[in-house]
């Protein structure tokens, strides 16, 4: 069996354990329902007093926040629930059953678990972004490619950011709460980078890269993208991903099943 057809099976198998709880999807699509008209509000309420913040109108936010949407869709549907697993699995010593695997262990990780529901919050984040689209108008094939582009760097980035937080699992324990801090950071997301203060925009580009996951594709699907800092955004993404596999490499030979 190659590698595709193996990934293949462990995807269909993740998904058939998801669709047996049905009665999910209407909690889920409740709830991000409810999350998004939170957010769409707390922009109405806010403009009603200003006119922009930061250099942003009301139109360039509701577009920011269905990017955010779709982003944190992707890292809900498979990077968290498959990573929360992999902790799981190292401190309970059955890590050992991927590493048998004939597939890319990191790869196959990232791939094993799966909530469905979590389709939801990326139908409407999709959602969003066109209806800004068909009220504001059409920025132009090369800001739409842009975004699109730029939106699947800031997927690989996140996913790039939860892998070398749950790696250090290999050398801490409570790893967990990690990766609850980390999911409860990327919320800053929701804003654009040029909100916050100095410090927190350095850490919000250097650390925790949300301004190149959300704010930079907005920027693009506005019109207002900066080719300079795309190139700059695809250079990070390709650094994040080599060293995510840095630290997997170096984790791997640091672990020990618990019944060795």
């Amino acid at each position: 069996m190659n590698r595709t057809r193996l990934l293949a099976v462990h995807l269909r198998a993740a998904l058939q354990t998801e669709w047996q709880y049905r009665a999910n999807f209407a909690a889920q699509a409740l709830d991000a329902a409810i999350g998004l008209g939170v957010a769409l509000g707390a922009i109405e309420v806010l403009f009603r007093r200003v006119d922009e913040l930061a250099g942003w109108t009301a139109s360039q936010l509701i577009l920011l926040t269905g990017v955010y949407l779709v982003i944190s869709g992707f890292v809900n549907l498979v990077v968290h629930p498959s990573l929360s697993r992999f902790v799981r699995e190292v401190l309970n010593g059955t890590f050992d059953f991927v590493l048998l695997k004939p597939v890319d262990a990191q790869l196959l990780t990232g791939l094993r678990e799966v909530q469905i529901w979590k389709l939801v919050d990326i139908t409407l984040g999709c959602a969003v972004i066109a209806a800004v689209f068909a009220t504001q108008g059409f920025p132009g094939v090369t800001a739409l490619v842009g975004m699109l582009l730029l939106t699947a760097i800031g997927v690989c980035m996140m996913c790039a950011v939860w892998f070398i937080a749950a790696t250090s699992v290999f050398w801490l324990i409570r790893v967990d709460n990690i990766l609850t801090i980390l999911q409860s950071c990327f919320q800053s997301a929701k804003w654009p980078i040029s909100v916050y203060p100095r410090w927190l925009r350095v850490f919000f580009t250097a650390v925790l890269p949300t301004a190149f996951s959300t704010t930079i594709p907005a920027e693009f699907a506005a019109g207002q993208g900066s080719v300079p800092m795309g190139a700059l955004a695809v250079l990070f993404c390709g650094a994040l991903c080599i060293l995510s596999r840095w630290f997997w490499v170096r984790g791997i030979r640091r672990y020990s099943s618990a019944s060795s």
